[in-house]
């Protein structure tokens, strides 16, 4: 019996994979696709241009007062 071919819509890994140094408690695609932001348990919203085959992190938004558990992402970002 030959192996099953990979099914055209099946996940596929395009590039290194983002790992922020803490917890997420959410992540959100920039509307045109090119940037991540993740809302972070250190009080940071961490951001990476994924227009690449290996993320660039950005600066961060950083220091607010206890754990991010939410963010929005608007045209502008």
């Amino acid at each position: 019996m030959q192996p099953k071919a990979a099914a055209a819509n099946a996940p596929k890994e395009i590039g290194k994979p983002i790992a922020p140094p803490t917890q997420v408690t959410r992540v959100r695609f920039s509307p045109d696709g090119k940037a991540l932001a993740a809302a972070c348990f250190d009080g940071k919203v961490r951001r990476w241009d994924v227009t690449a085959a290996e993320p660039t992190e950005l600066p961060a938004f950083g220091n607010h007062n206890g754990w991010v558990t939410d963010l929005a992402v608007g045209a502008n970002a």
